[in-house]
């Protein structure tokens, strides 16, 4: 339970400094003492990649309180988008912001909701994973770019895989989203198929 306090306590600092929409410098907390290496047992084998035991899981209420928390930060970011597009929330993103390569027609109101809910809830997300937060049209982030890249396969898949298995439940078409892999979490479920 030590090292996981040791973990997470420096974790949950760096993630307040992040989201912070502060312009002044966050104060950097302490340096969190090193957590100490425990040997293997004796005839145990040494942990791969030499890097020692993965760290314990997250508890259900220390995945709860990461999500609130980056569900707040992102909450904040939204209010201030809407509040710089007021009155453009229904012209197409693509007149609204800069360096909008994909829902170029889709409401600029309506993106700012879908970057949300679906991507930013999807992948467990903040704004400032994929984006430069004082300089949205910026492309510095790598994330911004595989996030791109991500929309485009799940549209292929809605528009051209997924019609050929006909009709879903109740004759709806069938869809995927960002949550339908990441279930709320950063990395998908990898699944090899035979």
């Amino acid at each position: 339970m030590r090292i996981a306090t040791t973990l997470l306590i420096p974790a949950a600092l760096m993630i307040g400094a992040s989201c912070s929409s502060s312009t002044s410098a966050a104060p950097k907390p302490a340096a969190a003492p090193a957590p100490t290496a425990v040997a293997p047992a004796a005839g145990a084998p040494a942990a791969a990649g030499g890097r020692g035991a993965a760290p314990p899981p997250l508890t259900l209420e220390q995945r709860t309180a990461r999500a609130d928390s980056i569900t707040a930060a992102r909450a904040v970011y939204v209010k201030q988008v809407m509040a710089s597009i007021a009155g453009k929330e229904n012209l197409p993103a693509g007149e609204v912001f800069k360096n909008i390569q994909l829902m170029k027609s889709v409401p600029a109101g309506q993106l700012v909701t879908v970057m949300d809910q679906g991507i930013g809830r999807g992948t467990g997300k903040g704004c400032n994973d994929c984006h430069i937060t004082t300089d949205w049209a910026s492309d510095t982030l790598a994330r911004k770019k595989t996030a791109r890249t991500m929309m485009g396969i799940v549209n292929d898949i809605n528009m051209t895989l997924l019609p050929k298995m006909g009709p879903g439940r109740g004759g709806a078409p069938r869809t995927i989203q960002c949550l339908t892999c990441h279930r709320g979490g950063q990395a998908g479920r990898n699944v090899t198929i035979p």
